[in-house]
């Protein structure tokens, strides 16, 4: 008997579940903090008179982005005294990561950052250390949240990921630029602002559920054992798996694809950094910025997302992926 294929109406009920709601939240704290060490600084630091270099210099906290899977496997085994017991191995990692995001934005609000730019990249780098940690336990979180079986519930909540990041980035990033924009308010009243909208995130954190399809992990933590479990645990988590990528695929494809993976966005990281000082060089004023670069790309961003995921679901990832990838090279 033919199976039939489920409507488009049909693929979208997914929404519906509260688990990818969850994942939504987090990834609007997953996408909130690009705002502390990007686009808002960015736009501090120029109106201060600071140069292009410098502020491209302060980019290089972003790349903690990149090599934070070097610690993945302590996010992962290292359980926090009290919290771990409180919330979770997932939750207890986000909650921390999001109070200490929470104190660098309060760190930075009380500096008079022309007077004191090397602890102002000092506290932008932590504040990026502690995102990228989060982000380990946020994409942990969203994994554990759905069974193997639920390959349609996975795709939505990547994709709602996605639509979580953005309005963290855009949606909520509009606010410092609307504070700051006619109005006494400096950014250092911004930056008060963008920790205490942390720190309420950090409470939802405490009222999700812990996940249901993954047990914590079970390695001992006593000094003595520690080490040599997390030797191991790097080993399996990290080494192997390249290892295995490459043995696979074959250097040359396995190299095809990582630089794909590169490649595929990089345009837009460099947009992403150097857009605001541009905007601001040529005239455009904060709330003009808030408003065109960052609440009317939050909209388009989720309609596309939600958009994109239904086409995946239709067409499958790889059609998908190159239609999104030739769709935004144009």
């Amino acid at each position: 008997m033919a199976v039939t294929k489920p409507t488009f109406w049909q693929d979208l009920q997914v929404y519906r579940q509260s688990r990818v709601w969850v994942i939504f939240v987090l990834g609007i704290a997953s996408g909130f903090p690009w705002v502390m060490i990007g686009s808002a600084l960015s736009a501090w630091l120029q109106e201060v008179g600071l140069t292009r270099s410098v502020i491209g210099y302060f980019g290089a906290v972003f790349g903690a982005y990149s090599i934070n899977f070097l610690w993945s496997p302590l996010i992962d085994n290292l359980k926090l005294p009290l919290l771990t017991r409180w919330l979770g191995q997932r939750r207890s990692w986000i909650f921390l990561c999001q109070a200490l995001i929470a104190a660098g934005c309060f760190a930075l609000a009380s500096l008079d950052i022309t007077s004191n730019l090397h602890l102002a990249g000092f506290i932008a780098l932590g504040i990026a250390v502690s995102s990228a940690t989060q982000d380990i336990a946020i994409d942990a979180y969203r994994i554990e949240s759905f069974a193997e079986t639920e390959g349609r519930l996975q795709n939505a909540g990547a994709a709602m990921t996605t639509a979580g990041w953005w309005t963290g980035y855009s949606g909520l990033g509009a606010l410092p630029f609307f504070i700051v924009d006619g109005v006494d308010w400096q950014w250092q009243h911004a930056y008060f602002g963008l920790g205490c909208v942390m720190l309420a995130l950090a409470v939802v954190v405490l009222f999700v559920r812990r996940t249901t399809y993954h047990s914590d992990p079970t390695i001992e933590t006593k000094l003595t054992n520690f080490w040599p479990a997390m030797k191991e645990r790097i080993s399996i988590t990290v080494v192997q798996p390249i290892a295995e990528f490459f043995s696979r695929n074959g250097v040359k494809l396995a190299l095809s694809i990582l630089a794909f993976i590169f490649l595929f966005k990089i345009g837009e990281a460099f947009l992403g950094r150097m857009s605001i000082v541009f905007y601001k060089e040529i005239g455009f004023t904060n709330a003009e910025i808030g408003t065109y670069s960052k609440l009317v790309t939050w909209w388009v961003t989720i309609v596309f997302a939600l958009l994109g995921s239904a086409v995946n679901l239709r067409l499958g990832i790889v059609k998908g992926l190159m239609i999104g990838g030739i769709a935004m090279a144009s």
